[in-house]
């Protein structure tokens, strides 16, 4: 189900980041689920933008494919998947035509997770991937006050870009992603015509 062999290790402020490629060994068959499961809006609130101004949507569902994938990955980080009852999970996105997606002058919401993150990204476009950023102020102070939905951009004057993954098709990033503020590269309008789709687990200490 997944190819391990394929690795590169990168190192960051002392973290260590892996890189797989062509990570899935039948990634048609996280296509078939995608075709038979409904996405939802990723923390549906009418008073936001998701639905207005972008699309957030999420895959929540559970597939018996993943689960020794899962427990390998547990095994290597130490920590435990937080969601194993629903482990196949996405991030879909699309931004509209709209100045409020000022993607030139703005990143889009960067944050941090419990614990490691893996993301397997099933786009053909390979720029569009991963920032991660600098510690700073700004976040603890500034972004924290607003809602992801209402706010999400925010300027690139308040944040230093470490690291953009550009991840081909069937790309896996494992990462810290409670040490990192991360946030998807929107780097180009290509996802404002289509989807971005990546598969998202989420580990932490349990």
């Amino acid at each position: 189900m997944f190819n391990i062999n394929d690795k590169e290790e990168i190192i960051i402020q002392d973290q260590k980041i892996r890189v797989y490629s062509s990570f899935y060994t039948k990634p048609n068959l996280i296509f078939e689920k995608l075709l038979n499961t409904k996405p939802s809006f990723h923390k549906k609130n009418p008073q936001t933008y998701n639905g207005k101004k972008f699309l957030d949507l999420r895959h929540n569902d559970h597939m018996k494919e993943l689960e020794d994938m899962i427990d390998y990955f547990e095994d290597l980080v130490g920590e435990r998947c937080n969601h194993k009852k629903k482990n196949f999970t996405t991030n879909m996105q699309k931004w509209f035509r709209d100045p409020f997606n000022d993607y030139k002058n703005n990143y889009w919401w960067p944050h941090r997770d419990y614990g490691y993150t893996l993301l397997i990204y099933l786009n053909e476009e390979p720029h569009n991937g991963l920032n991660l950023y600098q510690d700073n102020d700004y976040f603890f102070q500034e972004q924290t006050k607003y809602h992801e939905h209402i706010k999400p951009w925010h300027s690139k004057k308040h944040y230093e870009l470490l690291k953009c993954f550009k991840t081909p098709f069937n790309t896996a990033v494992l990462f810290p992603a409670q040490v990192f503020l991360h946030g998807c590269a929107v780097n180009n309008d290509f996802y404002f015509d289509r989807f971005r789709l990546s598969q998202a687990i989420f580990f932490e200490d349990m």
